[in-house]
C-alpha cells in the first residue's frame, strides 16, 4: 500500500486505461504516418492530413486555453 504522501496521478483503473489507450494510438499514428504518405499518394495525403489535424486540433486546444485546464 502506498503512502498517503505518495502522489497518486491515476485516480482509477479506467482513468489508466484510457490514459494508455490514448498514448498508444498516438505512437501507433505516428510508426504509420510514413508508410501512409508512401503508400497512398505523398503530398495530398499529407495536405489532408494537416487539414483534418487541425479542424480537429486547434478547436480543442482553443477550448483548453478558454476553459483554463
Amino acid at each position: 500500500m502506498l503512502d498517503d504522501n505518495v502522489p497518486k496521478p491515476w485516480l482509477g483503473r479506467t482513468t489508466l486505461v484510457l490514459a494508455l489507450t490514448a498514448a498508444s494510438l498516438g505512437v501507433g499514428n505516428l510508426f504509420r504516418f510514413p508508410y501512409l504518405l508512401g503508400e497512398y499518394g505523398g503530398a495530398p495525403f499529407f495536405v489532408v492530413y494537416l487539414i483534418a489535424l487541425a479542424a480537429i486540433v486547434l478547436p480543442i486546444m482553443a477550448a483548453e486555453v478558454m476553459l483554463g485546464s
